[in-house]
């Protein structure tokens, strides 16, 4: 009979992670601050670094325990490690049908990417549209990360650096240690809310946290589905990178033309999201119990 209670020393690690990745955002704004004194923009650098940092940090700490990024003490399902095969084994279906499975998962992803940032954004325009003073802050916060004159390397260091290093400590770290820690019913469930309310929280606005919120519960979703960080971090870079093709066009003033179309075409996409999310779930749940089994 399973033991039903709460690891302490889990729930620790899962928390003490994203914790940590504060600490190595602020520390390193203290000393690229000291040593860079006469730069007006540090930002780019702060944030490319401590990012840099967090996924070296993760990774020596995979090599040395990597039971952390596991759902048991063993190592059956380490999702690192199955980043390097997360495909189902070729004994029972033809390699050209696993191929093929996964370049439609990869599909799947990018459309699921591209309708959740056009759905997202679209409830945020709408918000905008209605309540501006509520988004004065987060749009300027908005237009000095997600702007295509923000330099390449803030562009490079948002739709790659970042996922990843988010990925290792939030689904990573985070969730594994979640799902170690809770033993009760529904545990499943209650390990993917935690690790996506510490994501929401870790963006620092109460904007980003309301769609850091359910993308973080997607993302967790897709780490379990598929046993693997992979496919986490490739919705993320797609989010993050659609964030700029957005920002490119001026969708908000579709509103302005017509209320109805552009309500319209926020369902639209947010319909297209939930279709690819649904199709992900068959095609993942049954590669990865196909895997196991």
């Amino acid at each position: 009979m399973k033991d039903h209670h709460v690891s302490l020393r889990n729930s620790g690690i899962a928390v003490l992670a994203p914790v940590c990745m504060v600490f190595i955002q602020d520390g390193t704004s203290a000393i690229v601050q000291i040593l860079c004194k006469d730069n007006r923009d540090i930002g780019t650098l702060v944030s490319l670094l401590s990012y840099i940092t967090a996924i070296i940090l993760a990774l020596c700490l995979y090599i040395s325990n990597p039971w952390i990024f596991t759902t048991s003490d063993g190592h059956k399902h380490n999702v690192i490690r199955n980043m390097k095969k997360n495909r189902p084994e070729m004994d029972s279906s033809p390699k050209i049908s696993s191929i093929l499975r996964g370049f439609i998962v990869f599909l799947l992803i990018l459309a699921a990417g591209l309708s959740l940032q056009l759905f997202s954004t679209g409830i945020l325009n709408i918000i905008d549209f209605y309540r501006p003073d509520l988004m004065a802050s987060y749009k300027s916060m908005v237009s000095s990360s997600f702007s295509l004159d923000n330099g390449l390397l803030r562009i490079l260091t948002v739709i790659f650096i970042a996922p990843v290093a988010e990925e290792l400590i939030f689904r990573g770290i985070s969730l594994q240690s979640f799902q170690r820690a809770f033993t009760f019913k529904h545990s499943k469930a209650a390990s993917v809310l935690a690790s996506a309310l510490l994501f929401g929280v870790f963006h620092g606005n109460i904007i980003q946290f309301c769609y850091a919120l359910p993308a973080g519960i997607l993302l967790a979703m897709l780490t379990d589905w598929s046993a693997s960080l992979t496919p986490a971090i490739i919705l993320h870079i797609i989010t993050n990178m659609s964030s700029y093709l957005v920002s490119g066009y001026d969708t908000a003033s579709l509103l302005l033309t017509s209320q109805t179309a552009y309500i319209s075409f926020v369902v639209i996409a947010g319909v297209l999201f939930t279709v690819c999310f649904i199709l992900l779930y068959i095609l993942m749940t049954h590669a990865h119990s196909h895997r196991t089994s």
